[in-house]
């Protein structure tokens, strides 16, 4: 990973304040992941030249940790863990030597690298490469930084449909009852049990969601050998072991697709 680099959720557009609950979850999966959580105000005072821009959160890959701002909303850590995932699991993973069928779902997902040179074609990309020129000058960054906020939307999404089931599960105690309830929420159902419902989404959004569904369920990020008999726990204290012991190249430019 590149140690030197910050993210930065500058703005949000999610109306709603942050949702403790969420952060909490969120900061279970960072622990695991052997990352800090602490608040700008903090941070600033450790490192008032690293930490000069006003934002609503950020993330820190040189001394692994998230800060966040007293005023953030309820993407914003969501969007500071999603760069994490994003640089943990773009760095665990090899670039596939040709082109591969992508049409989902009946083709392969995209790969985090793939996925985020894909944003280029989204109305995410374009808000990112206008709100974060006087910040990133690299390419690859701003492609970065428009899958963070695909990446964080898919989480709160998932956050908010748990939220909904369990809130409309707990009123009732006739499974008779929930049946009824649940038929008239057959998108929430099919995306909380299932996971497979792809109304209205993109191959990217379909891409993470399976990540996004890891996160809020605080799991351990993991790749898998080829025969699939074992498997490797990726964090910030294993990911250059791995990639070192799995000839995974640097992210860069040059090889974040083909």
């Amino acid at each position: 990973m590149n140690k030197s680099k910050l993210f930065h959720q500058l703005k949000s557009k999610e109306t709603e304040k942050q949702n403790e609950k969420l952060d909490r979850s969120l900061n279970v999966w960072a622990k695991k992941h052997f990352i800090a959580v602490e608040s700008l105000t903090s941070l600033r005072k450790k490192f008032p030249e690293r930490f000069n821009i006003e934002t609503l959160g950020v993330s820190d890959f040189k001394n692994n940790v998230i800060g966040l701002a007293d005023d953030r909303h309820i993407d914003t850590m969501a969007e500071e863990v999603a760069h994490f995932a994003i640089e943990l699991m773009g760095n665990s993973e090899r670039v596939r030597k040709k082109n591969t069928s992508n049409f989902l779902p009946i083709g392969l997902p995209l790969t985090i690298r793939e996925a985020a040179k894909k944003t280029s074609q989204t109305k995410i990309y374009l808000d990112v490469k206008k709100d974060y020129k006087h910040i990133y000058k690299k390419e690859i960054d701003f492609q970065k930084e428009a899958l963070a906020k695909i990446l964080a939307q898919e989480i709160v999404y998932i956050f908010r449909v748990k939220e909904f089931m369990r809130e409309r599960q707990s009123r009732y105690t006739d499974p008779w009852i929930n049946l009824l309830i649940a038929r008239d929420d057959i998108i929430y159902i099919l995306n909380r049990v299932f996971g497979i419902t792809t109304i209205r989404k993109n191959d990217i959004e379909i891409s993470v969601k399976s990540l996004a569904k890891n996160i809020v369920n605080q799991e351990i990020l993991k790749r898998h050998t080829w025969s699939r008999l074992y498997h490797y726990k990726i964090t910030t204290e294993t990911i250059q072991g791995y990639a070192q012991y799995n000839d995974i190249s640097e992210w860069t430019e040059r090889n974040i697709m083909y």
